[in-house]
């Protein structure tokens, strides 16, 4: 479960990225390579904040807060 949460917080960086000088940025915003688990908190985040209920564990290597720093500084709408 923990390398699930680290690969969707890693993978979240590429998929807001608009980086397209090469492959490696478009590749990785392919929705094919989207961990479904992040397709669904993505899809919620549309709505309102990341939230600590969003995630089983209060022992998350990555709380709440980073996911919110990561999408609303890298423009997430």
């Amino acid at each position: 479960y923990r390398w699930g949460k680290i690969i969707d917080f890693l993978k979240l960086h590429y998929i807001l990225s608009t980086r397209d000088d090469n492959a490696f940025w478009s590749d990785n915003r392919n929705p094919k390579t989207i961990p479904q688990s992040l397709q669904d908190l993505m899809k919620l985040w549309q709505y309102r904040a990341p939230a600590d209920h969003d995630f089983i564990s209060n022992n998350e290597v990555f709380p709440a807060a980073s996911y919110q720093y990561v999408l609303y500084g890298m423009g997430f709408k």
